[in-house]
């Protein structure tokens, strides 16, 4: 991860999806990410966010192969969407890959997850969700070889329309 200023963000303060979304672009502007600190039962988890176009994270440009999207409910891995309960498998190949399979992530640095909730009334659920994502993680990175880019986005289907291809 790129150098930068933070600031730190409280999901407690933030009203809504839009809300938090504006205020990590507004920070992307000044090269700056956002610092969140989520406290669950006796845990602490510290993440880094940023949006789609984070310049924390080195620019815009990203190849799909090095992307994961998830939503409340879905992935969506190289144009094929899948059941939420596949994460754990689908970041495995990918933190795994280094670059051996064209269609997994040439390296953990390079790998992005983009979080973008189908639904703006889910916000209430992030935090849920982001520690969810965090502790699929950490099972996968008992050695800490591994880097976790998350980025929050408006759209779950910002890389192409498969709204089409979505479970009934």
């Amino acid at each position: 991860m790129k150098e930068g200023k933070i600031d730190t963000l409280n999901l407690e303060k933030i009203r809504n999806y839009n809300e938090l979304i504006n205020k990590l672009e507004n920070l992307n502007y000044g090269e700056k990410f956002g610092f969140l600190k989520i406290k669950n039962e006796n845990k602490i988890y510290n993440l880094s966010l940023t949006t789609r176009h984070g310049f924390c994270y080195g620019g815009p440009i990203i190849k799909e192969k090095n992307l994961i999207t998830i939503s409340e409910d879905s992935i969506m891995k190289n144009d094929k969407v899948f059941h939420i309960s596949f994460l754990k498998e689908i970041l495995e190949k990918d933190l795994k890959n280094y670059g051996k399979e064209n269609e997994y992530a040439e390296s953990s640095e390079k790998l992005r997850i983009s979080l973008a909730l189908k639904n703006p009334e889910n916000f209430v659920y992030l935090e849920k969700y982001l520690i969810s994502l965090m502790e699929k993680f950490n099972q996968l990175n008992k050695t800490k070889e591994y880097e976790l880019n998350i980025q929050i986005d408006r759209e779950f289907y910002f890389w192409r329309n498969l709204s089409r291809n979505l479970p009934k």
